[in-house]
């Protein structure tokens, strides 16, 4: 009795050892297979998409094609709790997953849903190009990606919403237009100085914009006084007696 104790305990530490060392494998590696469908977030089906299959625990990968319906199919070396990577590609999607060997299985399925791999980037234009107070200006959307929402911020402590819109900028100066887009993912925000220039209509005196090119009229300032005052009275006088005294120094000059 105390023999056959002896041989079992004996026995068990070699299998144990054998075991650390390597020797023996409890459950040893098979071929086995790992299928799904790489669809876009839409769930259209992408055909001919390059699927990469990886066995993180060996380093061992294959490589196959998305047939009809988006479905690919293949077989790996692997063991139970192996965990396997599968990376799918197509033009400009992508997208990746995972999944744990359970070699009880027959098939290790793993679906994978791509996204567009566009980066995401932020950009406006706006007409008229030559801007003045109380003119609307329309800014159309020309960003790059996925956008699912518009912020804009005109610089005059007004903001907007939506792909395109309209803005007044009541005042003239200078003034930075933000835009920043999302796509759901992440956000990107572009941005343009837009000078705005006083509205002075058809003529060229902001005081008086009735006023046409090359008129006169009453209200414009020149040394403070009315300029139809200073042209149609104080100038003519000046320039008379400006005549006068310069007959009489020429005059006296003479007598001496």
């Amino acid at each position: 009795m105390k023999k056959s104790i002896i041989i079992l305990l004996a026995i068990s530490w070699l299998i144990f050892q054998l075991s650390m060392t390597g020797l023996i494998v409890a459950d040893p590696p098979m071929v086995v297979g790992v299928a799904g469908t790489v669809k876009t977030t839409a769930g259209v089906p992408i055909v001919a998409a390059t699927v990469n299959i990886t066995n993180l625990n060996t380093s061992e990968s294959v490589v196959t094609l998305t047939a009809a319906g988006g479905w690919y199919a293949a077989g790996i070396t692997a063991q139970d709790d192996n965990i396997l990577v599968v990376n799918a590609t197509m033009g400009l999607y992508s997208g990746s997953s995972n999944t744990t060997v359970n070699t009880s299985d027959v098939t290790q399925y793993c679906n994978i849903t791509t996204n567009l791999t566009i980066a995401l980037a932020a950009d406006f234009h706006y007409t008229p190009s030559s801007l003045v107070d109380g003119e609307q200006v329309h800014f159309t959307d020309q960003s790059i990606g996925a956008v699912v929402s518009w912020l804009w911020v005109f610089g005059d402590g007004s903001t907007g919403v939506g792909r395109n819109i309209d803005h007044v900028f009541a005042e003239p100066g200078s003034y930075t237009v933000f835009l920043t887009v999302d796509d759901g993912l992440s956000n990107d925000t572009y941005s343009e100085k837009i000078q705005v220039e006083l509205n002075i209509g058809q003529g060229g005196n902001p005081e008086n914009p009735n006023q046409t090119d090359g008129e006169i009229t009453s209200g414009n300032k020149i040394f403070g006084i009315d300029s139809a005052v200073f042209m149609n009275v104080l100038l003519p006088i000046g320039i008379m007696i400006g005549i006068v005294i310069f007959v009489g120094l020429f005059l006296h000059s003479k007598r001496k």
